[in-house]
């Protein structure tokens, strides 16, 4: 496989569990979707004004096999904060949290599909097709001596169902160094092993979609000449990987 995809086992101490990364761009694993060509990591919480927290880590993937999927949301909290993303030139995607006092009760009370991140101490926002690279600018509105000039603030890119249930108040994200985040991962015919791409145990075929965006430092065309792979009906395993699909279930005639 290529080494785009390599990953790495790292232990802080002897009895602590493994923290599996993505060596090509330096970033924590949380889980891996080989069905949905989707792999759920850590994404950094970009912060400005905050006491405890250490130096910003920004994510740049261009180049890479990955891209951040359309299922993430772009949010940001604190009060009268304009968070907007960067390197996106000349496009601009961002959005602005007041502090109304008047007005801090949430309605994640009302079920899954209402959300305390409308507005009021945060907002959020879709994000572009294809993104690699997430960095953002964090700003006050309005003149130097309004309310939240000295505030903690934060912008993250975060997967929309985690935002929806865990978005509860400013402070319930502030503390936190990461948040979950889907990138989507695309793969070539040469990452393939010759004859391996259509055989008895696997098949692969082209995207459904092609989509060329320009998005991050440069020019990136992902889902062209992308393929993604399955084991055949009577096969399992892991179609990406050197003879991968194994097990087959034989019929018997009776």
């Amino acid at each position: 496989m290529n080494s785009w995809f390599s990953v790495d086992c790292n232990k802080t101490t002897a009895d602590s569990p493994s923290s599996v990364f993505l060596s090509s761009i330096n970033t924590e694993v949380l889980e891996i979707s080989l069905e949905g060509s989707l792999v759920r990591v850590n994404s950094p919480v970009i912060s400005a004004g905050c006491s405890g927290r250490g130096s910003n880590i920004a994510i740049n993937m261009t180049g890479s096999r990955f891209a951040f999927s359309s299922s993430n949301r772009f949010a940001a909290m604190g009060c009268n904060n304009r968070a907007s993303l960067t390197h996106i030139k000349p496009e601009i995607v961002g959005c602005t949290s007041t502090c109304d006092a008047n007005n801090l009760t949430s309605s994640s009370t009302g079920g899954k599909g209402s959300c305390y991140c409308s507005g009021n101490n945060c907002c959020q926002t879709t994000i572009p097709s294809n993104l690699q690279v997430f960095n953002a600018s964090l700003e006050t509105t309005g003149y130097p001596n309004d309310q939240g000039t000295n505030q903690c603030k934060v912008a993250f890119i975060v997967e929309r169902n985690w935002s929806l249930d865990n978005i509860k108040s400013p402070g319930a994200v502030q503390h936190l160094q990461h948040v979950p985040a889907i990138l989507k991962w695309f793969v070539y015919n040469d990452d393939i092993p010759e004859g391996e791409q259509n055989s008895d145990a696997m098949k692969c075929s082209p995207p459904l979609r092609l989509i060329t965006s320009r998005w991050g430092l440069s020019t990136v065309t992902l889902y062209s000449n992308s393929i993604t792979c399955s084991c055949n009906p009577g096969y399992n395993g892991n179609p990406y990987l050197l003879d991968g699909c194994t097990g087959m279930i034989r019929a018997r005639l009776i």
